[in-house]
């Protein structure tokens, strides 16, 4: 049994702009994703959790979580093969991983980062510390999912920092075409011009 005992710390209040953020707990034991459910629930995180590798994998997927806290030691795919996996895909490739562990050793933590993690938390955790850490990386990721859009054009940029039409980024990232109309506002500013020059004629 690996438990993720936790030692009480003061208070961290996540601010209003990462609360409601969802969170995957990954460990394959039961009670230390308990714990970690009753900490995040209580910062107004909402929390999905997988007890194993394969698990976390479709879950991720499935559910675009904000982060992801990662245990290394479980029975089918560990941690470094599963944030391996992640951050090959591109769908989930962005999301942070923060690795809760028991393995603290110097080799285990630079494994860690090299397969991809954003951070890594040994256990037993502060649980002050390790809110501070989620609510850092969820608003880092919160960030970075801001688009940049030229005021002038309207062109949104790329990952490759190419700058593309809004309907051919959206197209490439969802794969999905848009249908042109006119919203109720461009219409009555239509129906106004159309008008206006009616009358002049």
């Amino acid at each position: 049994m690996k438990h993720c005992i936790m030692h009480n710390g003061p208070p961290d209040n996540a601010p209003e702009s990462v609360r409601g953020a969802l969170v995957l707990i990954v460990d394959d034991e039961s009670e230390n994703r308990h714990i970690l459910r009753l900490l995040l629930g209580r910062e107004g995180y909402n929390v999905i959790e997988a007890g194993s590798g394969q698990e976390a994998v479709e879950a991720t997927m499935r559910e675009q979580p904000a982060l992801i806290l990662l245990d290394i030691d479980m029975p089918d795919l560990d941690g470094y093969e599963v944030c391996e996996r992640l951050k090959h895909a591109p769908r989930t490739a962005a999301i942070p991983v923060i690795f809760l562990t028991g393995m603290a050793g110097a080799e285990d933590i630079v494994r860690g980062f090299r397969v991809g993690g954003a951070d890594y938390i040994t256990k037993p955790f502060q649980s002050a510390e390790l809110l501070a850490r989620v609510r850092t990386h969820v608003r880092l990721h919160q960030l970075q999912q801001v688009l940049p859009v030229c005021s002038y054009c309207g062109k949104i940029r790329n990952d490759d920092a190419s700058w593309e039409p809004v309907e051919t980024y959206i197209r490439q990232k969802t794969g999905a075409d848009l249908s042109h109309g006119v919203c109720p506002d461009c219409y009555e500013d239509i129906r106004s011009q159309f008008s206006h020059r009616r009358e002049d004629s």
